[in-house]
């Protein structure tokens, strides 16, 4: 038995419309979970009022749950923690689109506002949309999406 253990032999590499699938769920399941939350008011003076080293301490502190939330229930099936760091990174990419999509749609976010705000409302709504994107394959996806060990 190999240092990767069963688990990388049962891993395929998916194709590009797999991947493209899994990054519409990871949308999907940004926008679901974190539909209320992008709507609310509070949460958008809230990512305005904090000082900005506590907002880039709740996105770095994200980040590790992320990769958890990947190894149980990522936007795809991974073999390695290096495939689970990829998914972390496009899990961000799509919550961050997805936020600055929904609040620019709501009116939130104008062309007329500073970047320091923007940031900090984009950065506090990272937090649910990262969680609900990185759990769309097992709410979303398929039947099931833990892994076997």
């Amino acid at each position: 038995m190999n240092a990767a253990g069963p688990r990388a032999s049962q891993i395929r590499i998916p194709s590009n419309l797999e991947f493209l699938v899994s990054v519409g769920r990871a949308f999907a399941g940004a926008l679901i979970f974190a539909l209320p939350m992008l709507m609310t008011m509070e949460m958008w003076s809230l990512g305005v009022t904090l000082h900005p080293w506590r907002l880039m301490l709740l996105m770095l502190i994200t980040l590790p749950l992320l990769m958890g939330l990947s190894h149980f229930s990522g936007i795809r099936r991974t073999a390695h923690w290096r495939d689970e760091l990829a998914d972390m990174f496009v899990v961000s990419l799509v919550s961050v689109l997805t936020a600055t999509l929904i609040l620019w749609v709501f009116g939130v976010l104008t062309v007329d506002m500073s970047l320091r705000e923007i940031l900090s409302k984009l950065a506090i709504q990272f937090v649910p949309c990262s969680i609900g994107a990185m759990l769309a394959r097992s709410q979303l996806g398929e039947a099931h999406a833990g892994k076997t060990a």
